[in-house]
Parts: C-alpha cells; structure tokens; sequence
C-alpha cells in the first residue's frame, strides 16, 4: 500500500508504501473449474498470476510448496488494471487469518484484497508487532508513556497492525479487522473519537458511529497523517478525514460537524462532488496541511492548503473540496504510480521512472535545478545521478525529496540542514538529485546493502534494506534516527533495532513522514512450530499413548504437550516427551495417559508452544475397548 513518504514501486493506496515483502514473493500457480480453483506457491520466484481486472468468485484452495523467509507476503492475484478487484473467494474473506503449513512449519496470513500495488489479492504475514522512536512528547508511541526515545521500543500494543502512519504528534493504525486507533496529541481532534483533549497516550478507536461518522458502515484500506489531520481510504473508493480544518485539508467543503471550527473530531466524508464526481481513489498522501488522490482513471486530484502552489493547479489559492492537479504539462500521456505528499510540496512517479514536483522549492526541492516555487508539476532532472536510472520508488518529506532507483541506490534533493540528504555533507541543498552515501570508506551503514523501502520524515531519511537493517541520517534531537543518540548525522546510521528483536524476528515496514519526528517499524515474527498429530498407539481400556509430531520455530525453543477429553474442549492437558523441542528438526513426541474410561471415545490434539505463539495439531479421536 502507498502510505505518505514511504515505499511505493506502483500506483495503489497509501498504505501500500509500507506493505511490502523483505523476500521475493513465491510463484503461484492456478487451476480452475466451475469456480473452483487451486494455487500452489512453489519457489520464491516473484511471478504471481495477474489479470487485467479481476472478480473473485467461488474458492480458492492453496498449497505451499515453499519455505519463507519471516515477513513474506504472498500474491494470489495480481492486478494490473487501475481499479479494485471485484467479489471476493468465500473461503479468502477481507481481513481473515488463514493458514498454510510447509516442512512442518506453520505461516499464519491476513487476507488482503488491497494489497501489492494496492488493488491485489495478498496474503500479508499476520504475525507482527510495532516499534517506535523519536519524538514522544504527547504520547504518540502509543504505550501509555510520554517521553523521547533515541531507541526503538515497543507500540500500540493491539495485534496484527496492518498499516500505520505518523503525523505531527500522533499516530494511527489500521488493523486486520478494518478498524483504525490512534493515540498522541488531540487539541485538533486529530484522533477521531469524538473528543477535543489535549493528548492520548493509549491508543484510541476512531469514531465510526453511525449519523456521527463517516466511516460507518465502511472499511478503510489505507491511511495518511497530515500536521494535524488524518485522511484514510475506504474499499469502496471515498475518503474521510478528520482534525484541523483551517486550510480547508478535510475536503469536506466546511459541511463536517463542527467541534470547535475549524476542526472536526470524528471522520467527515471528503467531498465527492467536483474532481472527484463519480470517481474511486486508490492511492491517498497527506502534507502538512494539503491533500493528494490518485484515482482509478489516473486522475490526481489534490485539496487543502495551497500555499506555495503544493495542489499543483496553477494557483496558491486555497481550496475546501478536491479540485484537479494540472495533467497536461509534464504528466501529459504519463500513467502516475506513486504519490507522496511533503510539507509544502508533492511528488509523483510515473511508470516510466520519472518524477514531477510541484509546490515550494524554497531549498530545491523540486529538483529541477531551481528554486522557484511550481504551480504546476515540473520534472525533476533525470541527468546527473539519475541518468539512465529508473526509480521506483518517492517520498517528501520537510523540504526534501528521496527516490529509490531500480538498481538499489538513493537519491535526495533539497534541504539539508541537518544532513537530511544523507550525503555526508557535500553539497549543502541541492537542487538536484545526489547520492546517498553507501561507502564503506565514509562507515556508511548503506554499504553493501540493498534497500527495499525509503521514507522521509519533517528532519530526516530512511532507508529499510533487505536484511531487515534500517538505516537513518539528517535530524536526531528527539531521537528520531533511532541510534541511541541525538546528534545528527550527514551520514547513513544504523538505527538500534536489533536490541529490540527476538529470535527470527525481522522488520518489514518503516513509517514517517514529512510532519513528523517519530518513525513508526512493523517487525514480523517468524512463523509458528510445526504441530501434527498421530494416531494414538497402545490403547487400552484405561490407557493409551497419544503421539504427534512437533518442527520447532526458528523462534526458540519449543515445548509441546497434549490435550484431550471427551470432547473438543479439551478438559485435560499433559506434556509430551521429551517435553522441549530444539533444532531444526522434526521430533516425534508421545504421552502414555492413564485413568481411561473403558469403552469411551477420547478426543486429542498435540499442542506446541514458542515465543511467536502456540500451533494445535489436528483433532483425532481413540475409543477405548471394554474391559
């Protein structure tokens, strides 16, 4: 999903930015029959199915053929029209956990028909947890506690956070479920639950209350924090916002209901009359105070403050409703796959690897060796560092500009203050695209790595690599380059993570953004021990052994144990034996149980239980004979 200022190669919702799969997806291969078909995952090869739109119709049974890596997403459908897949399998439903199982490990997914490039079927790595650092001041970690941290620590404690983004001093989450929290400042409203309060510092459930809410009766798909406003994305193409309203940045045309004007403390529907007529959104960013949409039909529209030109419609002037990006200069002909909205200004990547810019270029943010402000998209140099280099990835954050090229180098232009260019210092601002340092020579933490995401925050850059590494560089008073210190650096960092992963564990997605000093990582936990069970052996009429076998997670140390009763209930529990499980390796485990009824049948299931979660072995059944 595309989220504001983070990772985004094609065109899709915000949050498609920070879904995206540390490994190489696995190849997927499908049969049909009357609306019945079956897919197997065989390697890790990145070639999943794909179809020029798709309705999703009767069952989808799958197999996996394939060990992953921790954090692997899997492609079942692969779109590759501009809108959402239609229907749904009636065994694949919208924010449900399934399993599939391989070698005897256990992989655990949420189902995500707005995956990928953000209109995709995926199966997103259900087991994940949440990291925060930097700027903590009213509470936007999430934990209860207010305070900065230069390392990483725990955040938003509910599970299976499939998307999060960061604003000014708060943060949301969308979750499996389709709900959204939010914790951190609130005077604006900005969390959405009805409340104008100070700060939150545990999170809170967005308003969705029917005759009060927007987002009744809706699920959101993706979501953007602006400075003191939040935008999400519904499945059925609307958008909603909520918080400060000054600059006319909730699109809703001042009709919203009024907390204490201008601001709104619930979500208000964003006006859908106009640029946005009869349209469906799939990709949303959020700036400081303005707004982009980029729709179905490839249209961009764009809404709020206008300052210095950021709608990118020939004007400065403000506007309270959607109204049209200018799409005949420079984007004219091109299909745009990526937005990402930056403080003042805004970015587009388009299918050819270009880039357009609009709105301030106070520090040569723009890119196009000015710095003259843009009305209207100009391109952004594609000669010097990017000569012959297709990117594939945008973000803007305070003043500056990143790009993630196709051969896994970074480039950033304008404002460097702190170092936020990432290139050791040379240059100061640039107008134009440089290099983000990667030498081993300068101890860069980008050497010999290769990135998977970027992200810009109001100070600093990002970069997530593909060894789960995060490196960071720019701004660092609040800690938010999250390496135990706070002094800024020209260079590549690596943020201390690593203290704060267990076994297996690995980060996938990163999240900051250009009103923000806190950065926001999902970390994924390897998959579950293996749990199958055996026929029981030695039965009786009081006794019997029950036997199963457990493959341990590359979590730790696994220990297992049996359930069994008269019914699936389970009234009893026993450890097997041996009782703990270490290695790599498959071991059979059996329990001898005694103090059977005669003539009884007896339900059982092997259990085991590893720092990532507990895995059941199917049920089985054994009836003891009379005496």
């Amino acid at each position: 999903m595309k989220p504001s200022n983070t990772f985004a190669a094609t065109r899709g919702p915000l949050t498609r930015l920070f879904t995206f799969t540390a490994a190489a997806l696995c190849t997927f291969a499908a049969t049909s029959a009357n609306a019945q078909l079956t897919g197997t995952f065989k390697t890790t090869a990145d070639v999943p199915v794909t179809a020029v739109g798709y309705a999703a119709t009767g069952t989808m049974t799958l197999t996996l053929n394939c060990a992953l890596p921790t954090g692997t997403n899997l492609t079942v459908v692969k779109n590759t029209s501009q809108g959402f897949i239609t229907g749904s399998f009636s065994n694949l439903v919208q924010g449900k956990t399934i399993t599939l199982s391989y070698s005897g490990l256990t992989y655990q997914f949420i189902v995500n028909y707005y995956g990928g490039t953000g209109n995709d079927l995926v199966l997103q790595w259900a087991k994940t947890r949440t990291l925060v650092w930097g700027d903590n001041g009213y509470g936007q970690f999430g934990n209860g506690s207010v305070g900065n941290s230069s390392n990483p620590i725990a955040f938003f404690p509910k599970e299976q956070v499939t998307a999060s983004a960061a604003g000014n001093q708060n943060s949301i989450a969308l979750h499996a479920d389709g709900t959204v929290t939010a914790a951190g400042y609130n005077t604006y409203g900005q969390l959405g639950n009805n409340q104008s309060t100070g700060a939150i510092y545990d999170p809170v459930s967005v308003n969705t209350d029917t005759g009060v809410s927007a987002l009744f009766g809706k699920r959101v798909i993706a979501l953007s924090a602006g400075y003191l406003h939040s935008l999400t994305l519904c499945s059925d193409g609307t958008l909603a916002a909520w918080g400060n309203n000054e600059s006319g940045q909730l699109g809703d045309n001042g009709v919203g209901v009024v907390l204490s004007s201008p601001a709104r403390a619930v979500p208000t529907a964003v006006a859908t009359g106009g640029a946005l007529n009869k349209q469906t959104v799939v990709a949303i960013s959020s700036g400081y105070g303005h707004n982009l949409a980029l729709c179905s039909d490839g249209k961009l529209v764009s809404w709020g403050l206008n300052n210095h030109g950021q709608l990118g419609n020939s004007s400065t002037a403000n506007s309270t409703v959607p109204v049209f990006v200018n799409q005949k200069g420079v984007l004219l002909g091109k299909q745009i796959i990526a937005i990402s909205a930056g403080y003042y200004h805004s970015l587009a990547l388009c299918l050819d690897g270009t880039v357009a810019a609009w709105g301030s270029d106070t520090y040569g943010e723009l890119g196009n060796n000015a710095n003259t402000d843009g009305l209207v998209p100009v391109k952004v140099v594609n000669t010097g560092v990017l000569a012959g280099r297709k990117v594939i990835a945008i973000s803007a954050g305070y003043g500056l500009s990143m790009a993630l090229c196709s051969d896994g180098g970074v480039a950033t232009w304008g404002y460097s203050y702190a170092g936020q260019l990432g290139n050791n210092g040379a240059t100061g601002n640039s107008a134009v695209p440089v290099t983000v340092d990667n030498l081993s020579t300068h101890g860069s933490a980008l050497y010999g790595k290769t990135v998977l995401a970027i992200t810009a925050g109001i100070g600093s850059g990002m970069a997530l690599c593909s060894d789960g590494t995060v490196a960071t560089w720019g701004y660092n008073g609040e800690g938010e380059l999250g390496d135990s210190t706070t002094t800024s650096s020209p260079l590549p960092v690596k943020a201390n993570i690593a203290a704060m992963l267990n076994a297996g564990e690995r980060v996938v997605r990163i999240s900051t953004s250009s009103t923000a000093k806190h950065t926001v990582a999902t970390v994924a936990l390897p998959p579950l021990a293996g749990a199958l069970t055996l026929a029981a052996t030695a039965i009786t009429a009081t006794s019997a052994t029950l036997k199963g076998q457990v493959t341990p997670s590359p979590s730790g140390s696994t220990t297992d144990g049996f359930n069994y009763g008269l019914t699936k209930t389970y009234s009893m529990t026993v450890w097997g034996t041996p009782h703990l499980v270490t290695g790599t390796a498959t071991k059979t485990v059996s329990k001898t149980i005694t103090g059977l009824l005669p003539s009884t049948t007896y339900h059982f299931r092997i259990t085991s239980y590893c720092p990532a979660g507990t895995t059941h072995g199917e049920d089985m059944t054994f009836t003891t004979p009379a005496h």
